[in-house]
């Protein structure tokens, strides 16, 4: 990684990495469906237009681990890169949200600061029931970080 990738790029071929961990689950980047609806979650207070807004945002995970067409959703990770601080809110809220009770209930959320030019994970945040967990969290830093 010693080029700056494309976030996209970043995220697939961790993906590509992951996805032979987790037999019998699909691992996709960007999968948007819930069914046959698009994946949405309820527009977080921080990106509401005015209070009376409450219209859904149609969301794009970086990574899931889940099994198509089913219920069972394992993991859904966020990724950016080190110093890129755009978006960084909404993929926050994207975890709360798909990790929490509800139509999603991924097991694990993973946030993960990705430092390119060391070709290294520089943070990593974990999220369950759409908070985060700070043991999982700690386990999460000495498996990606040591």
């Amino acid at each position: 990684m010693e080029i700056s990738v494309n976030e996209r790029s970043l995220t697939h071929r961790l993906a590509v990495y992951i996805g032979p961990y987790f037999d019998q689950w699909h691992t996709d980047c960007e999968y948007n469906r819930l069914g046959d609806k698009g994946k949405n979650l309820p527009r977080p207070e921080e990106f509401k237009t005015s209070p009376d807004d409450t219209s859904a945002i149609t969301i794009f995970p970086d990574i899931i681990v889940h099994r198509r067409r089913t219920d069972y959703n394992c993991a859904v990770v966020e990724v950016k890169k080190a110093g890129n601080n755009r978006g960084l809110d909404l993929d926050i809220a994207k975890l709360r949200g798909l990790t929490m009770a509800g139509d999603y209930e991924y097991t694990v959320g993973l946030h993960l600061i990705i430092d390119c030019k060391n070709a290294a994970v520089a943070e990593v945040t974990a999220y369950r029931g759409g908070e985060v967990d700070d043991d999982l969290t700690a386990f999460a830093k000495e498996l990606f970080i040591g």
